[in-house]
């Protein structure tokens, strides 16, 4: 089932308890939250910049 549908949830007492990933899909995600941590670092950072250059002096 993960080879066709790239993830399959497992079920215990009829409710979501695991999820088996495709290793390759699970790259993909784990790359992209990291993307995201980067995006949003840089968002700060922008933001603040002058307060950054004060600090660094």
């Amino acid at each position: 089932m993960v080879d066709e549908d790239k993830s399959v949830v497992i079920m215990k007492n009829n409710k979501p308890k695991y999820v088996l990933l495709d290793f390759e899909e699970f790259s993909k995600e784990a790359t992209s939250e990291e993307e995201k941590l980067d995006n949003i670092a840089d968002r700060i950072l922008g933001d603040n910049i002058e307060a950054f250059n004060e600090l660094a002096k």
